[in-house]
């Protein structure tokens, strides 16, 4: 394994020492920064398990390191695919893919996978090929109707999304209804679900901005509701309010949360957030570390406004 990260290093610091724009005109501690986010990216891919690796995979896509991620994981795929992370591992080889035959091919697993009643894994199947945008179609939109109409409330969120892809017009509606569940789970999982569908329809936006506001502090749902809300900006007098609030999740949230508050905060705080989420590189948790290490590199690549 650590021949594995040595190699995966010697990739990315190419592209390091390369930089961009924004790269080579930031100072000094900027750049170390950034070298040490990268880093703890690429050492979490080779030594975290389970869904944190995938999480680090993905987080070096998106900051420009998808070839080195690619080869990795077409080496590790074999021992990695009978795993409850098979389809993530798909996902991930399915983002990075060289041609749109290879994608195609990757998301025909994911299919297969969600489309076996059997599968332990449907749930992470139809959030994998949501994730990729992949607008289902014939016997898979079916499906994902049929699993619609008979899942609990709490599973609804993600056949939802998949249906907002297929180009129904009351997924939307419905995912902002559902954040008014009595269920935290059902809330978390519709709140995630806009987070990445983004939707621009004003009910929306003010059902989120309501949840926002009513979600107890204490319960799982709370950072993934107030994440989405920050990120659509769902009422914008409140957006200091809720960054605030997410700055609470990042000292004293669980795992999962805090990572979620990465991936909202990211999206519209300044440098001067850099010294909170380099303090996290540090922290004992894998995804914890993924979640600070994403938003440094994406707050010091971030083109200049």
């Amino acid at each position: 394994m650590k021949g594995i990260f040595i190699t995966m290093m010697g990739m990315i610091g190419t592209t390091v020492a390369a930089g961009g724009a924004s790269s080579n005109s930031a100072p000094p501690s900027s750049s170390a920064l950034l070298t040490e986010a990268r880093t703890a990216l690429a050492q979490a891919l080779v030594t975290e398990e389970g869904w944190p690796k995938i999480h680090a995979a993905e987080a070096l896509v998106a900051v420009g390191e998808g070839g080195p991620v690619r080869e990795l994981f077409e080496k590790l795929a074999a021992n990695l695919e009978g795993s409850p992370q098979r389809t993530g591992v798909w996902r991930v080889l399915a983002a990075t893919a060289r041609t749109p035959a290879e994608r195609a091919a990757f998301i025909a697993k994911i299919e297969a996978t969600f489309l076996n009643p059997a599968s332990a894994d449907r749930l992470q199947a139809i959030e994998s090929l949501c994730k990729l945008g992949h607008a289902p179609a014939g016997n898979t939109r079916l499906a994902v109707q049929k699993m619609l109409q008979t899942v609990p409330e709490n599973e609804s969120a993600l056949p939802l999304w998949a249906s907002y892809l297929a180009g129904d017009p009351d997924a939307v509606p419905g995912l902002a209804r559902r954040l008014g569940s009595g269920d935290a789970l059902t809330r978390l999982r519709a709140a995630y679900a806009l987070r990445w569908i983004g939707p621009k329809q004003p009910e929306a936006l003010a059902a989120l901005a309501r949840a926002a506001e009513a979600e107890p502090a204490d319960t799982l749902s709370y950072p993934y509701v107030v994440s989405a809300a920050y990120a659509l900006r769902a009422e914008p007098a409140r957006t200091a309010d809720w960054q605030a609030k997410l700055d609470t999740v990042l000292e004293k949230g669980k795992a999962g949360g805090r990572y979620e508050a990465c991936q909202a905060l990211l999206l519209h705080v300044g440098a001067d957030q850099l010294p909170r989420f380099a303090a996290l590189l540090r922290s004992p948790e894998g995804d914890v570390r993924i979640g600070a290490a994403w938003a440094i590199c994406a707050l010091l690549q971030r083109p200049a406004r």
